[in-house]
């Protein structure tokens, strides 16, 4: 029960980024991917069941959230404290700071320490617009409760990348830590731009006229920030996959 919640997060975002890659592997194959003889066509089949069993994507997208919520209600969890936070630091016109959890501002996990404390807010700050809009009656509105775990899946995926890679910053030196930070800077970016695009679509089912714009805003200045060159890191990140014929992080020794 304590850890429900992560269970369905892991459930869900393990089974959907397994089928982007069993998908984008028979892709790679061409029409050989359809073919029994190569193993990417079984990958691709076995693939598709993960999204239903041990319950559905949508039921887990749904507990994810609706676990939160009644665990805020019944005051097991400071959720509302956080949101009523998040909304006094937003509403202010003070830059929104982040968190720096220890790491350097000239560290190559610096940004990633930015994107999360970003999300982070953006979660809250969508989950307590609707909380206090449906109230008794939020269980019943599941796209709004579908959007939030999203978001929340969405973080937590970049807060364990990020976290493997302070352990590797905190074990190895910066050249064999650099393929994981590398990895962490494709997946902060991809997870922002995802956020952001949830967020903006939320925020519209909440909101509309002059509140609309004023939560767009908000959600505008969170989300400011200097595009990375995706590009020449997921080439940094390929070279690496082609040279070691494998997982880039795969030839540094394991953390237990």
């Amino acid at each position: 029960r304590e850890y429900a919640i992560e269970a369905s997060v892991n459930k869900v975002f393990g089974s959907e980024t397994l089928d982007f890659v069993a998908d984008e592997g028979v892709q790679s194959h061409g029409g050989y991917g359809y073919m029994r003889e190569f193993e990417v066509e079984r990958a691709y089949r076995d693939s598709r069941i993960n999204r239903i069993f041990e319950g559905t994507n949508e039921i887990n997208r749904l507990l994810v959230t609706g676990t939160l919520l009644r665990r805020a209600m019944k005051g097991e969890l400071p959720l509302m404290e956080a949101v009523q936070k998040v909304q006094s630091e937003l509403g202010s016109l003070r830059p929104v700071g982040t968190q720096g959890n220890g790491v350097e501002s000239d560290s190559a996990l610096a940004p990633a320490v930015s994107q999360l404390a970003t999300m982070k807010r953006a979660t809250l700050m969508v989950a307590g617009l609707g909380a206090m809009k449906y109230l008794n009656r939020v269980e019943e509105e599941q796209e709004f409760l579908m959007a939030v775990a999203d978001l929340a899946i969405l973080t937590y995926a970049l807060e364990s990348a990020l976290l493997r890679a302070q352990q590797m910053y905190a074990r190895f030196d910066s050249e064999a830590a650099e393929p994981v930070a590398d990895l962490t800077s494709l997946i902060g970016e991809w997870a922002m731009d995802q956020a952001e695009i949830i967020a903006r679509r939320t925020l519209a089912g909440l909101e509309e006229g002059d509140n609309l714009q004023v939560q767009l805003s908000v959600l505008r200045r969170l989300f400011r920030r200097t595009p990375v060159n995706t590009v020449k890191l997921g080439r940094r990140v390929a070279e690496r996959v082609i040279e070691g014929r494998g997982y880039p992080a795969g030839r540094v020794p394991a953390i237990v």
